[in-house]
């Protein structure tokens, strides 16, 4: 009976292209799972199923996702060496917005999912303040972040008020009913899943880029811009979690809902007061913890 050795790698991904991590049947797009597995088939072994440990979804990236897979030994009773899997699969992913940063061996009993403590997440959101030039941030920030207009030219998100009603969820089990997928509120009242969720951390604060920075000292160009950063991190999330808080505590720098509105949310169980969300193409996955 031929042994197996277990692999774990760490890949980073621009979402934009696939249709999530984890493959879908009748998806239009590729997913970064199916990417993957094409390029582990070059080891010549037959079909290698990969299991990741995050399923992000369409038009979602990642900086920092794991998955692993198994492999069986060489007829010499060898293991393949991370270091060559590693050049295989990036070789064969050239053309491919995927790359893996890291391929190591890992006990047997190793589960990319199971074994992660934590998931952290960062939401890019770009405020710009010239309308005239708001189309020129739009295309430096294409599928990477969510931009938006101050209309008045001056900064209208307060991000202080942002951070502090984000932290209504902060530490605590809470029944995330109202930030959840509707088909997830629906496993719930079918007592297939629990929507209970506790929220490690939440972060809301402003970043210059080095990219912004450029921008904002463009001769040619007359925009400035600011770019507030969301960062969420949690055993685990539901989906859409993450994009429908966005748009609430987007809402809330506004000022067009009360500061207290998540505690609303929360405690009316329903999606009346959260039935939108952010783009997909401002959320990265930024590190995943075991």
């Amino acid at each position: 009976m031929n042994t197996v050795q277990r692999y774990k790698i760490v890949m980073q991904y621009y979402g934009t292209n696939y249709s999530g991590m984890e493959s879908q049947e009748g998806a239009l797009l590729p997913s970064v799972q199916q990417i993957l597995e094409e390029a582990l088939s070059h080891l010549k072994l037959g079909h290698i199923s990969i299991y990741p440990s995050c399923r992000t979804d369409t038009g979602v990236h990642a900086l920092y996702n794991t998955a692993h897979f198994d492999l069986p030994e060489k007829q010499d009773g060898t293991v393949y060496e991370p270091s060559n899997i590693q050049k295989i699969m990036n070789y064969k992913l050239c053309d491919a917005d995927v790359r893996v940063s890291k391929v190591e061996g890992v006990a047997g009993n190793y589960h990319s999912r199971y074994s992660t403590n934590k998931r952290k997440y960062m939401y890019r959101l770009v405020e710009c303040f010239n309308d005239e030039d708001s189309s020129f941030h739009s295309l430096m920030y294409k599928n990477r972040a969510w931009t938006v207009d101050s209309r008045s030219g001056t900064r209208t998100l307060d991000v202080a008020i942002m951070h502090q009603a984000a932290q209504t969820l902060v530490g605590k089990k809470i029944d995330m009913t109202s930030f959840a997928k509707r088909s997830n509120a629906l496993k719930k009242k079918l007592k297939t899943d629990s929507l209970e969720r506790t929220m490690d951390e939440i972060t809301v604060c402003t970043h210059v880029s080095d990219q912004q920075d450029v921008m904002n000292q463009c001769p040619h160009s007359h925009t400035s811009s600011r770019e507030i950063r969301l960062y969420f991190e949690a055993r685990s999330f539901l989906r859409n979690q993450i994009r429908i808080l966005v748009h609430l505590l987007y809402m809330i720098g506004l000022g067009q809902i009360p500061v207290d509105s998540i505690k609303t949310c929360i405690e009316s169980k329903s999606r009346n007061l959260t039935s939108k969300m952010a783009p997909p193409h401002g959320l990265y996955l930024i590190n995943v913890t075991d």
